[in-house]
């Protein structure tokens, strides 16, 4: 024992070794592991649980008609804010509003009710 006790006297009292890099603080330290998820997908999946899902609501034609006339009227610089119907599956009764906002170009002004 003592002869280990003598092999290892220089380093026995010796400080901790100081690194010459910047050290990182705790809060950039935890953002390095953020973007990690044990469970892929499962927030989008939790998301998708809390949509209430609807039957579609069919606008009279005199809604449409108003609409329509509405976007015609407008100008290409205009913004409209759109809410649609989108379906949950292709074969599902039941979907959501949905709602965007953007401008409509003079083509696509056409079949959008």
């Amino acid at each position: 024992m003592r002869c280990t006790i003598e092999k290892y006297a220089s380093i026995l009292d010796a400080g901790r070794p100081v690194s010459g890099r910047h050290r990182m603080d705790i809060g950039h330290r935890a953002k390095q592991f953020a973007p990690f998820s044990a469970l892929k997908g499962l927030e989008e999946s939790v998301r998708e649980k809390e949509v209430i899902y609807v039957e579609k609501s069919i606008l009279p034609d005199d809604r449409c008609n108003e609409l329509d006339w509405i976007v015609r009227a407008g100008e290409n610089t205009q913004n409209y804010e759109v809410t649609y119907y989108k379906k949950k599956d292709e074969d599902a009764d039941k979907g959501r509003y949905c709602r965007t906002c953007g401008r409509i170009r003079r083509g696509e002004r056409k079949g959008y009710v």
